[in-house]
C-alpha cells in the first residue's frame, strides 16, 4: 500500500495550502461528474467549487499531489434559506426534518 503524506500552510496574504501526495492511479487526477450511485469520484469537483486555485504536481516518478489554495478571509458559510422557493409539501411544517441524522456521525449539537 502508498503512503499518503498531506501537508498545509497560510501564507501572508492569509490563503490556506493544502497538498496531499500519494502514489497516483493510472491516469492524472481531473474533476469528474460520476453517477449518483457512485461511491465516489467527486473530491476534485468538490475541491474545484471550493478552492481559490489547485492543480496537479506528477513531476515526481511514482508520486501524485494533488493541491488546494482556500482564502481564510470571509470563508464562513452562509446559511441560505431555502424554503420560500419549495412547495408547502416539502417545508417542515408539512412534518419533515430540515436536519435528517447521518449513521454513524455525531449530532451537530454534540461537537465540542
Amino acid at each position: 500500500m502508498a503512503s499518503v503524506r498531506a501537508s498545509w500552510r497560510i501564507d501572508a496574504q492569509g490563503r490556506l495550502t493544502v497538498a496531499v501526495t500519494d502514489g497516483g492511479g493510472p491516469t492524472r487526477p481531473l474533476p469528474a461528474t460520476p453517477s449518483v450511485t457512485a461511491r465516489g469520484g467527486r473530491g476534485l469537483a468538490i475541491i474545484r467549487s471550493l478552492a481559490k486555485d489547485w492543480g496537479v504536481h506528477d513531476t515526481v516518478v511514482g508520486e501524485v499531489t494533488v493541491w488546494a489554495a482556500l482564502s481564510l478571509q470571509g470563508a464562513f458559510a452562509t446559511r441560505v434559506e431555502l424554503t420560500p422557493d419549495l412547495p408547502p409539501s416539502l417545508t417542515t411544517g408539512a412534518g419533515l426534518s430540515t436536519r435528517l441524522p447521518l449513521p454513524g456521525f455525531p449530532d451537530f449539537d454534540e461537537l465540542p
